[in-house]
């Protein structure tokens, strides 16, 4: 049954009716992802505010370029950032979420926001993760130009688990711990 309607979908969609539209669609195709990363940024940006975190983000984090970030801090802890992005989009490396200190380095704190075999150093004192997926160990959000990651970015399932985040390092602190462990 699947086979039969995705056959009689194709068959719709390369129709001499549908065709040059499915072709526009495909020439656009960086254009739409841009445009729902874009979408995805704003929403995080209004959880921030809700939250009354400070929000800034690298305009290259949109068409998902090397070294662009999202800076999430809270207004009286300015020199920790939790940041969302990406060193270098790669199959072998993608997105993360990470704190980081804008001035100070110790590699040596003793505390761990996420519990995984990361390694510290001096650039992540706190640790890092990739954006895995929705149970933060399986999956491919780390790649924000697969289509997988790019509906859940549209359905809630990424903002759902970014809200999550927010709210634990809300609960527990985090900025003003971390401020207070590097001293």
């Amino acid at each position: 049954m699947e086979t039969f309607n995705n056959n009689k979908f194709l068959d719709i969609l390369t129709s001499e009716d549908n065709v040059e539209t499915v072709l526009a669609i495909f020439a656009s195709a960086g254009e739409i992802q841009n445009r729902i990363r874009g979408n995805f940024i704003n929403k995080i940006k209004i959880l921030c505010d809700s939250y009354g975190y400070t929000f800034k983000c690298d305009e290259g984090v949109r068409t998902a370029s090397d070294n662009n970030w999202i800076h999430i801090s809270a207004p009286e802890v300015k020199d920790i950032e939790f940041r969302i992005g990406v060193k270098n989009h790669t199959n072998n490396d993608g997105f993360r979420m990470c704190f980081v200190s804008l001035t100070r380095h110790n590699s040596n704190c003793g505390y761990k926001f996420w519990q995984n075999d990361i390694p510290t150093d001096d650039e992540f004192p706190f640790g890092w993760t990739y954006l895995w997926g929705e149970d933060g160990q399986n999956g491919r959000w780390w790649r924000w130009d697969d289509i997988d990651t790019l509906k859940d970015m549209t359905n809630g399932k990424m903002l759902d688990f970014i809200d999550n985040q927010l709210r634990r390092i809300k609960k527990e602190n985090v900025f003003e711990k971390m401020n207070d462990l590097l001293g």
